[in-house]
């Protein structure tokens, strides 16, 4: 599961995955969202309640 976030994250995590594709690493990639947009869109903006 490859989580980029938010910051430096997307660059360090593009430059990994870099990485691991020229290491021929055989393995599934799963993306999901994370960082201040997504918590503004999940969190501030629904009726969802999340215990953290």
């Amino acid at each position: 599961m490859v989580i980029k976030g938010d910051g430096i994250g997307p660059e360090v995590v593009d430059l990994m995955l870099n990485v691991l594709k020229e290491c021929n690493m055989q393995a599934e990639i799963i993306n999901c969202e994370a960082g201040s947009e997504q918590w503004e869109k999940m969190v501030l903006k629904t009726s969802r309640i999340f215990l953290m």
